[in-house]
């Protein structure tokens, strides 16, 4: 599951060092081990509060998975 799609947008406006909480929205919530895998993968040095819920679909059909994330800009290491 890539994250990493989205990580300029997560990029232009805080580090990942930053996130605080994180969202994992999914049309199949049987995927939740994935998305958790990829997701701690991609903050294993923050560990924001994260929260796993199941959606019945997004805009696009094509569409499995989005992620939001809160950051707090400057609660990063300096």
């Amino acid at each position: 599951m890539p994250l990493g799609h989205r990580q300029h947008r997560l990029s232009s406006t805080a580090a990942n060092e930053e996130a605080v909480r994180t969202r994992i929205m999914l049309t199949d919530v049987s995927q939740w081990k994935d998305a958790s895998r990829a997701h701690g993968e991609r903050f294993a040095s923050v560990r924001p509060a994260c929260t796993v819920v199941e959606v019945s679909r997004f805009i696009d059909p094509h569409w499995l998975v989005e992620v939001e994330v809160d950051a707090v800009t400057g609660s990063g290491p300096s």
